[in-house]
């Protein structure tokens, strides 16, 4: 078996860590989700809805104008 074949669950495990801890996301930490989805160098269908539902739970105002940048940029270059 592949090991990063459920590195969409690794994704959701590591997201509700973050969200426990403070409720905010910060740039190191969407830098290690993005390591966990790129594990394989894909960021394959689960692994995109998953981020979404992540990132659709950050609250704009809470993020600084660079991680807002760095997550536009790495929505559009996986499209999600």
């Amino acid at each position: 078996m592949n090991t990063t074949t459920h590195d969409y669950i690794k994704l959701a495990t590591y997201a509700v860590n973050i969200f426990a801890s403070d409720g905010k996301l910060n740039a190191n930490e969407f830098d290690q989700l993005m390591t966990i989805a790129l594990r394989d160098g894909v960021v394959d269908d689960d692994e995109k809805r998953v981020l979404t539902n992540i990132l659709n739970k950050v609250r704009i105002e809470e993020i600084s104008d660079e991680l807002q940048a760095k997550i536009a940029q790495v929505r559009d270059k996986y499209s999600f």
